[in-house]
Order: structure tokens, then C-alpha cells, then sequence
């Protein structure tokens, strides 16, 4: 009797130590794959500021004290931008989608510089990008979504509190 319950004893032990290193092992991919996928954000939010940079060098011809405080944001932001944590990349590109919209309306007040063949060129590098991100943004909400429900969850939410560097958190997306 004694031999049985030790024998049992040592299978739930082992059964345990199972279950957790395969617990560990499924919040490691799903932490794994928000932060490829946010990688991939990243390279394209770099992409995207170096053409804001260039395309406010063109519209500052026409509207200088306008856009004078944004290309010294997106100056300070492309310098600065790889020391930034998950946190402030998110909320930094948050708010260049809404200086996004600034950026598009001033075709409309300035029709010239639709003529402007440069103007024009990165307009579309920067609106292909926009779709990119918006794509991405969309496959890294959802991986964190299912993270976060797992996060809650016994034991997971021991593991991710060992596993986890950044605190994450949803991008906004404004279509």
C-alpha cells in the first residue's frame, strides 16, 4: 500500500512537472510570436517615419509653420526611436496616424503639390505602408489577445510573469 501511494505520488509529480514545462513552452511561442510580429511592425513604422521625414521636407515648401513642430517631432523620433520601448513605439506611432491625416489633407489645400512628382511618389510609398501596418497592427492585436487570455489563466500567469520583458499592450487602429 505504502509502495502503490509513493509510486502514484512520484507520477504526479513528474505528471506536474510535465504540465508545466509544456505550459512554459506554449506561453513561450505565443509571447515568441507577438514580438515577431511586432518586429515586423517596427521595420515598417521605420520605413514610414524616413518617408514622413521626406515628404514634410517637400510640404514645408508651402506650409513651413504648420508642419515646423511635426518634422522636429519625426526628427526627434527617427534619432531617438530604437532606444524607445514597445510601449513608446506604440504610442508614438498612434500619434503619427493622426498627424497622418494632416499630411494627406494638405494635397487638398496645396493641388500643386499633386504636381510635384517626388510629392506624389512618396504619398504612395506612405499610404502602401499605412495598409501594411494596419494589416499587422490587426495579426499583432489578435496574437495578443490570445496571449492575454492565457495570461489569465493558472499557471500560465506564473510563467508569463517569469517570461515577460515588456509590459505589451493593443495598438489603436484608425482606418
Amino acid at each position: 500500500m505504502e509502495y502503490t501511494l509513493s509510486i502514484l505520488f512520484i507520477i504526479l509529480i513528474l505528471w506536474l512537472i510535465l504540465y508545466f514545462i509544456l505550459e512554459f513552452s506554449i506561453v513561450n511561442k505565443k509571447i515568441k510570436s507577438v514580438n515577431q510580429v511586432f518586429q515586423e511592425l517596427d521595420k515598417v513604422f521605420i520605413k514610414r517615419l524616413n518617408v514622413l521625414y521626406k515628404i514634410l521636407d517637400i510640404i514645408k515648401e508651402y506650409d513651413k509653420i504648420e508642419f515646423d513642430v511635426l518634422s522636429s517631432n519625426l526628427y526627434d523620433y527617427i534619432n531617438e526611436y530604437n532606444e524607445y520601448n514597445l510601449e513608446k513605439k506604440i504610442s508614438v506611432n498612434e500619434g503619427l496616424n493622426l498627424d497622418l491625416k494632416k499630411i494627406f489633407l494638405t494635397s487638398k489645400v496645396y493641388p500643386e503639390l499633386l504636381d510635384n512628382f517626388k510629392y506624389v511618389k512618396l504619398e504612395k510609398q506612405l499610404k502602401r505602408f499605412n495598409k501594411v501596418i494596419s494589416k499587422l497592427c490587426k495579426k499583432y492585436n489578435n496574437l495578443l489577445l490570445i496571449y492575454m487570455d492565457r495570461k489569465k489563466i493558472f499557471p500560465s500567469n506564473l510563467i508569463c510573469s517569469i517570461l515577460e520583458k515588456d509590459e505589451y499592450r493593443y495598438f489603436r487602429i484608425e482606418d
